[in-house]
């Protein structure tokens, strides 16, 4: 007789095959164009942000600096203001760069569709971060950083890409490879 636990795992095995083989228009078309139409509103959400970071723009990456010293004047997490005052201001021109072509790059390819689970969950971690920084700022409420965190996780795991994305092809192309996952 078989533990619950190896029953578990043998029925989330099975539920993980049953997804990496499945498209999400297998699951309706409704869900298909809630799955793509998250995958473009991230997409729109980094192109936004990229676009307010220019690092051409007077000042140099616009409000980033300024947005920093509110973070460190608000934050809740201990320790986190030390971090901003001595090493993200500080370091503002390399932050402001780094922000502004991890934003594009988002962007770009969640627009197209490329690698979508691999990088909505780069647009995850990158929204979590900035959501995390934002805490406790003045008319920040947590509920407006919550889809910066939710919808790119929508994307990822809901494999936008696979449909109207790059996916779709590279999806024939990656059959039992190794980076077969990232689609």
């Amino acid at each position: 007789m078989r533990s619950w636990r190896e029953w578990a795992l043998a029925a989330g095995r099975r539920v993980r095959d049953q997804l990496d083989a499945a498209s999400p228009l297998q699951a309706g078309v409704g869900v298909a164009v809630l799955v793509v139409a998250a995958r473009l509103v991230v997409a729109y959400t980094w192109f936004w942000g990229a676009k307010t970071k220019h690092p051409w723009l007077d000042p140099p990456f616009g409000w980033l600096g300024g947005w920093l010293e509110v973070e460190a004047q608000y934050n809740p997490i201990p320790g986190y203001p030390w971090l901003v005052e001595n090493v993200l201001l500080p370091n503002l021109t390399f932050l402001g760069w780094t922000a502004f072509v991890v934003e594009s790059y988002l962007a770009v390819v969640l627009v197209l569709g490329i690698l979508t689970r691999l990088n909505g969950w780069v647009a995850t971690l990158w929204g979590l971060q900035i959501s995390l920084g934002n805490l406790g700022a003045p008319r920040e409420p947590i509920w407006s950083l919550l889809p910066m965190v939710v919808l790119p996780l929508l994307a990822a795991e809901g494999r936008a890409g696979r449909i109207w994305g790059i996916d779709a092809w590279l999806r024939e192309k990656a059959a039992g490879r190794w980076w077969s996952w990232m689609l």
